[in-house]
């Protein structure tokens, strides 16, 4: 009978919600209209909370035509700072080691809004997967370790939860700059967000007279997208939607049933510290949901046992080691912009903050292995020859950069699941010859990958490795006609083969890695090295447009020269060799230059160029380097291939200093200010003074007692 009434009552509250809530009568649900509402006991609901000093780790995000290698929008940092948490950043490129360790030192996690791509093997999702998944490893241990995502950050965690594509599970949407309302599904009475909001507050929330919640992207979730994969309908609450300015119905909030992960689409921390743009709310009630969330959060960040390894540490680890910018005066010069007021911007050159870990070199592992990122951006910095070998600074700074950035834009495993898998997961039935082409030209992707960044991981089904690994036997066999095609086919099929191991994660990366290399070594008889080129990447990345088997062909084709010219130069460099058998290395790589130059030119001149005077330099032939030398930094200059430029610029001033064009640059530093130079001029009367410009001479001469000595040293001569 007491149930009855209960249920009774239940109804009741939620007609009366329906009648009071704006939209929740149109969506056919409402909220119970109690005041607040009391949420549904959660796991972590009975624990105390434990620390009175939360530390919030936030993710920052690549960071593109700015003063820094990552950023954090300061909203964030004062967001929780109003809740009464600390902010942490933690950067994308660290070593996995260095992520775990200021994952225990945290208490909670933010993943932000921003811009950054989220193809699923993109080094800022890797990161966060990682953090996500030692969250929830946490959780299931009783440890209490809550993440917040808002924007990109709502994105990503689906993303996450569904392993697909963010091409496949989101929609365009015209909700930039759009303050908005929130129609709220009946999940949301028992929400960590919404469960003890009061009722008057979630009115307004979903009033469209008032609009207090910032929507500020371009892509959305649409909640039809729960059902077409379960993995969110089985995980996820649905708390509310919110349309678009063109009526398209998106997810707006939501949040997890089994661990306290929240995600907001729209933006709880702009209403009380953006004031850039117009449409932002800044009412009380848009400040007072903005605290309310961020209490939430909070709150369950005080009941994580992570703890920081020591009292420095925790200091060292804190965001107010850097400087925030004031970025909203860029808005005086574009009206267009809309970005964060304040910006934390980190791994800037002249960075000296004591936490800067990537530019001290402190980014490692246990083992003291630094991974992709930093070994590239730490070579960016290096001085040329500081720590490495003659022409292993020019090939590192050369590519550093476009290998970077090309790791960040390729989606490997879904694009192989779509050739493998049907839309229900399973094996489809004999691929086309031209699927197996397309899935050819994505594992050499991938190849190449596992050579520029191995710390990266893949999402790959068992049903599709099977997949792969049937389609690879087939590719060694000769009755195919595969293993016939030539040694381009024969290199494919040993990439393919060492891809699979590394893909089905039997070994460590290093081994693969090695393996690789002893591929590439047994193709061409050289050293285990290889350098991978801008011009690989760029025609590969190209498949994932065209992937038609011509195209294919050709850049096998391309790659085995490339890979044949680089083994040569670097045994050219490295081994030492004098007579005929430096000759015939000179030979070799002559001919790749000429087999990849028939191959059609292009972006590759100023490169293929590069090589034609890095083999006579590499041999001692100075005077003969330098004139090809010069010519491709003006091709490099030309085609504005910034990394390229630099290269020639090193390979040029070297053979400068080293007197290939005459003894006048044989110095370094001038004589007169002390600073290094690339164009000394030796004094025309002992010959042996040296300045980098006339006004330095003169100071000398007249100041520094170089009068003086000119006039002994020429006596003497």
């Amino acid at each position: 009978m007491q149930c009855s009434h209960l249920a009774a009552l239940f109804a009741l509250a939620a007609a009366a919600a329906a009648c009071l809530l704006p939209g929740a009568a149109a969506a056919g649900r409402g909220l119970a209209g109690s005041q607040p509402l009391l949420a549904t006991t959660k796991p972590w609901d009975d624990k105390k909370p434990e620390y009175q000093k939360p530390l919030i780790g936030i993710l920052a995000q690549a960071c593109h035509y700015c003063p820094g290698r990552s950023y954090v929008a300061a909203g964030f940092v004062k967001w929780i700072e109003a809740a009464g948490a600390r902010a942490v950043p933690i950067r994308y490129y660290h070593s996995e080691a260095e992520l775990h360790r200021l994952f225990k030192s945290v208490n909670g996690i933010i993943f932000p809004g921003g811009l950054t791509d989220l193809w699923m093997d993109s080094p800022y999702v890797v990161a966060a997967r990682k953090l996500w998944t030692w969250a929830k490893e946490a959780n299931d241990a009783g440890d209490v370790f809550p993440i917040h995502g808002t924007c990109l950050g709502f994105q990503l965690l689906h993303i996450l939860e569904a392993n697909v594509s963010f091409t496949e599970l989101l929609v365009d949407t015209d909700s930039v700059a759009h303050a908005s309302t929130l129609d709220f599904e009946e999940a949301a009475q028992e929400s960590i967000m919404f469960g003890t909001m009061t009722q008057e507050l979630r009115r307004k929330l979903s009033n469209p007279q008032l609009n207090i919640s910032m929507e500020n992207h371009m892509f959305g979730l649409p909640p039809a997208h729960y059902d077409k994969w379960p993995a969110l309908r089985d995980n996820y609450n649905l708390l509310t939607t919110s349309k678009d300015r063109n009526g398209v119905v998106y997810v707006s909030s939501a949040e997890h049933k089994r661990y306290p992960f929240t995600a907001t689409q729209w933006h709880p921390e702009k209403p009380p510290f953006e004031f850039g743009m117009t449409e932002i709310p800044h009412t009380l009630d848009a400040i007072l949901v903005s605290q309310h969330l961020a209490n939430q959060f909070v709150e369950n960040a005080r009941k994580s046992s992570h703890r920081p390894e020591s009292p420095e540490q925790e200091l060292a680890d804190m965001i107010y080691n850097h400087k925030a910018w004031f970025t909203l005066k860029d808005s005086v010069m574009d009206p267009s912009y809309d970005g964060p007021d304040m910006t934390y911007f980190f791994d800037r050159p002249d960075d000296e903050a004591p936490a800067n870990r990537l530019q001290s070199g402190q980014g490692a592992d246990a083992a003291g292995r630094r991974s992709a990122a930093s070994k590239s951006f730490a070579g960016q910095l290096a001085t040329a020859g500081a720590q490495q070998s003659k022409g292993e600074a020019a090939v590192h700074l050369a590519y550093a950069t476009e290998l970077a950035r090309y790791v960040e834009q390729v989606d490997f495993s879904v694009s192989l699941h779509r050739i493998f898998l049907d839309d229900e997961g399973q094996p489809r039935q004999k691929p086309t010859a031209l699927e197996k082409e397309q899935a050819f030209a994505l594992l050499i992707q991938v190849a190449l990958r596992i050579l520029a960044a191995p710390i990266l991981a893949f999402d790959m089904a068992d049903a599709c490795l099977a997949a792969l690994h049937r389609t690879i036997s087939e590719l060694t066999r000769p009755a195919e006609g595969h293993a016939a095609g030539g040694p381009q086919a024969l290199l494919l099929a040993r990439l393919s083969s060492t891809v699979l191991h590394a893909l089905s994660g039997s070994g460590s990366c290093s081994h693969h890695l090695n393996a690789v290399l002893r591929c590439i070594e047994s193709m061409t008889s050289t050293p285990q090295t290889a350098a991978l080129t801008q011009l690989t990447f760029a025609a590969l990345e190209h498949h994932t447009a065209s992937l038609d088997p011509g195209v294919t062909a050709i850049d096998l084709q391309r790659l085995c020269s490339l890979l044949e010219l680089h083994a040569s130069y670097r045994q050219i460099q490295l081994s030492g060799m004098q007579g005929e058998a430096l000759s015939a290395l000179q030979s070799t790589a002559q001919r790749a230059i000429r087999q990849l130059r028939a191959l059609g030119p292009g972006s590759d001149a100023a490169f293929l160029q590069r090589r034609t005077g890095d083999i006579p330099m590499g041999a001692g032939r100075l005077r003969e380097a330098l004139p090809e030398l010069r010519e491709a930094l003006r091709l490099a200059t030309a085609e504005k291939a910034h990394a390229a430029t630099i290269a020639c610029c090193l390979s040029v001033s070297t053979l400068l200093m080293s007197g290939a064009d005459g003894p006048r640059f044989s110095r370094q530093e001038c004589w007169g200010c002390g600073r290094p130079s690339l164009t000394l001029r030796k004094c025309s009367l002992c010959h042996e003074a040296a300045y980098c410009s006339r006004e330095c001479q003169t100071r000398h001469w007249r100041e520094g007692g170089h009068k003086r000595d000119c006039a002994g040293r020429a006596n003497n001569r």
